[in-house]
């Protein structure tokens, strides 16, 4: 499907709008028609961090986005233009193909779905594949969690929202003033390193915990405290002893969240390991 509307303003009364489907910090996203397409609209909120939220959509829409061609990367179709800061961001929208299931965080959450090793290196292949497809336009997700992907009614897994992401090749990175949720975050990045794509391997790392334990990583710790405890301390979320857990599954997590980002694997590498883990 392809929308030509990239390179102008868009509006919302433009889309047949049929309903709400979430809000994040920055934007709501909802299910709609388009030339009788099924789509989803983002549409940027008003807030009082607008320079952040406009960050935010910059990053969202790089050109490279509109590039991107992957069965586990949910497709960025259109986008408005921005003419100055001065704009009203409420007028800011992305169109994106519209993928009928939930996201992965509800989807770990739900007590009537079972996630077993085969299920979790499922999960754990697709989002793997599609951050090496990420990776290779010199990008970084940098916002990597279960919420972030969506996965369809047939179990493949999407990866979403790149509200956050850096070019990770540039000689020089700009500052960005957007953080992720901090329980996925690299401590490097805490120190003020630039970004690069163990960022993400890190994250990945938590992710794959959290399929096994089906639990919010450092759940009950402050923001401030638990920054503190992961750069000082290598704090990491706990393996219950009580709990099976594959060894070999076991030591790709905890290499995935290695403190050294040179002692991180390449995703290429955990790639087989978990299809390994399939037979």
């Amino acid at each position: 499907m392809t929308i030509t509307i990239l390179g102008r303003r868009l509006s919302i009364k433009e889309f047949d709008v049929l309903h709400i489907l979430g809000a994040g910090g920055f934007g709501t996203c909802r299910k709609a028609l388009y030339h009788n397409q099924v789509v989803c609209v983002k549409q940027i909120n008003q807030t009082t961090k607008k320079e952040a939220a406009i960050q935010s959509f910059k990053a969202e829409t790089k050109d490279e986005f509109f590039q991107f061609r992957h069965l586990n990367i949910v497709r960025l179709l259109a986008a408005s233009t921005m003419v100055s800061q001065a704009d009203d961001i409420s007028e800011l929208l992305m169109v994106f193909e519209y993928i009928p299931g939930s996201n992965l965080q509800h989807v770990i959450d739900d007590d009537a779905v079972t996630i077993d090793l085969k299920q979790m290196c499922s999960f754990g292949c697709n989002i793997a594949d599609a951050l090496m497809y990420v990776h290779a336009f010199g990008i970084a997700h940098l916002d990597l969690k279960p919420a972030n992907v969506m996965v369809t009614l047939d179990g493949v897994c999407k990866l979403a929202d790149f509200g956050c992401s850096q070019y990770i090749k540039a000689a020089v990175t700009p500052r960005s003033i957007l953080t992720a949720t901090c329980a996925y975050r690299a401590p490097e990045l805490y120190k003020g390193c630039a970004p690069t794509a163990k960022c993400d391997v890190y994250a990945f790392g938590i992710c794959l915990w959290q399929f096994w334990s089906r639990e919010f990583p450092f759940a009950g710790i402050d923001q401030h405290s638990l920054i503190f405890r992961v750069v000082k301390f290598d704090l990491r979320p706990t393996f219950d002893e009580t709990t099976y857990i594959n060894e070999q599954y076991k030591d790709l997590i905890t290499q995935c969240w290695s403190a050294k980002p040179t002692e991180r694997p390449e995703l290429n590498e955990v790639l087989k390991t978990m299809k390994s883990l399939f037979i």
